[in-house]
């Protein structure tokens, strides 16, 4: 069985307040658990531009795990509210 986890620093440079930053993480975080069938998780943080964020996915086939987790990668980095600014991806 193999665990595939992608951490991502995210920027997001239009957030004004912590209620434009909810929004904007609710609708990545919905949209991921919905395409992609992963757990994701959200590092609290009071700041309104800056977000962690962990993708957690767990499959008996390790391409499908390292697909599943550059896809999510490609995801998140082609939304036009957020800027990917680290990522750290283990597949264990």
């Amino acid at each position: 069985m193999f665990v595939g986890c992608l951490k991502a620093d995210i920027f997001i440079p239009y957030s004004r307040s912590l209620k434009d930053k909810r929004r904007v993480i609710r609708r990545i975080k919905h949209k991921v658990r919905n395409n992609f069938n992963v757990s994701v998780a959200e590092k609290p943080s009071d700041k309104w531009q800056t977000c962690e964020l962990s993708f957690v996915c767990v499959n008996y086939a390790k391409d499908f795990v390292d697909k599943t987790i550059s896809s999510i990668e490609k995801f998140i980095s082609l939304d036009r509210d957020v800027q990917l600014v680290g990522i750290k991806i283990d597949v264990i």
